[in-house]
């Protein structure tokens, strides 16, 4: 990037960016492609991407049909430490959920649904140690 009379360059910190190991992630496990999913989650969704992160996540409602709502949030795709994931999160709800899919493991399509200030808690104990 050029300003008047600056040349801005990029730094190279010589880590493998986590954007793309999302990306090599997709490639391998997903049947959606990868620029298709981060699309449609930058238009209408939430995404974090910085050195250290990567997470895809939206806004949800658990409730069945009839029932009030019952706001989480699901993440789609999550990569980095958890305490510095979670400072992300742009509101606080009681609940968080994802579908695991683990290196080497079926996916079994069953949706964890976690209380957040549980997932809070054991970020913070894992921050101490």
């Amino acid at each position: 990037m050029k300003t008047n009379n600056l040349i801005l360059r990029q730094v190279n910190t010589g880590t493998i960016r986590p954007i793309f190991i999302a990306q090599a992630f997709y490639q391998q496990f997903s049947t959606i492609p990868f620029f298709d999913e981060l699309d449609n989650y930058l238009m209408y969704h939430m995404v974090v991407s910085t050195p250290a992160h990567f997470a895809l996540f939206r806004l949800t409602n658990l409730a069945k049909d009839g029932e009030p709502e019952d706001l989480a949030w699901f993440v789609r795709f999550a990569y980095g430490d958890l305490q510095g994931l979670l400072r992300f999160l742009p509101a606080y709800l009681d609940k968080i959920c994802w579908c695991r899919n683990r290196l080497g493991k079926p996916y079994d399509g069953k949706l964890r649904i976690y209380k957040l200030s549980r997932l809070l808690a054991l970020a913070s104990r894992k921050e101490k140690t």
